[in-house]
């Protein structure tokens, strides 16, 4: 038998399923629709895979599990035969991200000069407010706090 033949992403799939299989478990009470619910799942589980052998299929039923105590068992017995994604070099990361790396300095200094942009007008405008406020009361014109 083939020992890895299941992708990250059918495996990931799988997982999806057999967590809605876990809620079926814990909210319902009728067995015809949990075995109903089960083999809907079950379909949509081997319609992922193209030309699987009886012991890929017997490996993938879901019928035989019971509980949900019996999903996490089934998923750790299922992941040595999940192959992963071949992982990227360095030098091949540095390839696809060596124009952002040169951009994102100079990014990094606009955001600065915005930023103290915005904290001068907040200052100026705050010191704007509070000189008019003290004018006005220091001219007895109105109390500031009279509009309280």
């Amino acid at each position: 038998m083939n020992k890895m033949f299941i992708s990250k992403h059918k495996y990931n799939h799988i997982k999806k399923c057999l967590r809605d299989l876990n809620n079926t478990f814990r909210n319902c009470t009728d067995n015809q629709i949990i075995a109903t619910h089960k083999a809907s799942l079950q379909d949509t589980i081997l319609n992922l895979f193209d030309n699987l052998s009886e012991e890929q299929t017997a490996l993938l039923d879901i019928l035989k599990i019971t509980d949900s105590l019996s999903i996490d068992q089934y998923l750790a017995d299922l992941e040595e035969y999940v192959y992963g994604i071949v992982v990227p070099t360095s030098s091949q990361i540095k390839k696809v991200f060596r124009k952002e790396a040169q951009t994102s300095s100079h990014k990094r200094r606009k955001s600065k000069t915005c930023l103290f942009r915005l904290v001068g007008r907040i200052h100026s405008q705050a010191f704007y407010h509070l000189s008019s406020r003290r004018q006005t009361y220091r001219h007895g014109l109105q109390n500031p706090e009279s509009r309280l």
